[in-house]
Formats: structure tokens, sequence, C-alpha cells
């Protein structure tokens, strides 16, 4: 994890009082749970690389891309 990264999550630590280690287990959770009930994952797209949106584009499978 860089400097910057671990300033920013000090930062939000810092402002809500929510242990960052915390948050991110929840997320993890929430992240396992919603792939175990729905069979796929939503990410927000500024996560998302070019390459894999431009997939998502053209894809006939509502949604879910192929790999080449």
């Amino acid at each position: 994890m860089d400097e910057e990264l671990k300033r920013r999550l000090a930062d939000v630590q810092s402002q809500t009082g929510y242990s960052v280690s915390e948050v991110v287990r929840q997320c993890l959770n929430s992240f396992v749970d919603y792939f175990d009930k729905n069979g796929c994952i939503i990410l927000p797209l500024s996560v998302v690389p070019t390459r894999e949106l431009e997939l998502l584009r053209h894809s006939k499978c509502g949604g879910r891309a192929k790999r080449p």
C-alpha cells in the first residue's frame, strides 16, 4: 500500500470514526454475499478497465462480458 493511500484511509478513519479494516471487512462480506446470490459482481465504473468496458458494451450476455 502506498503512502498516499495510507494517508487517505487514515483521513477517512479520523473523519468517520470507523475502523477502515472493519469497513473493508464489511465490504468484502457484502461483495461475496452478492456474488453468492447473483452469480456476478457489480463494480463502480471507475474501477473497470477500459478494455473490460468495451467488452461489456458489445456483450450480448446481459452485461456479462466474455473474455477473449
